[in-house]
């Protein structure tokens, strides 16, 4: 007869997080911390040119994404682009946003 287990045995096997998730989570602490910035650092500042030489490196990190989704080393695990679009679209706004802040005036 197996014996019972303890309160502290029962199953608390989590996954550990995929690296797809984990660039993904990464990404979007990356996107709301360029958001609070944008909003935070006054225009014209080396600080603001950083946050805009940040935010081009994060479009063609998210390119670089693409490329390596679109053939996947195991062709039978399906992953989700849909968050990395939507992250790029928003990393796009941030980049013209300050580009037009920077020097559209």
């Amino acid at each position: 007869m197996p014996t019972p287990m303890n309160s502290n045995e029962t199953a608390q096997t989590k996954k550990p997080l995929s690296k797809t998730a984990k660039i993904i989570i990464m990404e979007i602490a990356m996107v709301l911390g360029c958001f609070v910035a944008m909003f935070t650092v006054s225009p014209a500042t080396p600080l603001r040119t950083f946050l805009i030489i940040c935010v081009a490196v994060f479009i063609a990190f998210n390119l670089f994404l693409f490329i390596q989704l679109r053939k996947p080393a195991n062709p039978a695990r399906k992953i989700n682009t849909k968050k990395i679009y939507i992250l790029t679209g928003l990393s796009f706004l941030i980049l013209a946003w300050e580009i037009y802040r920077n020097y559209g005036r």
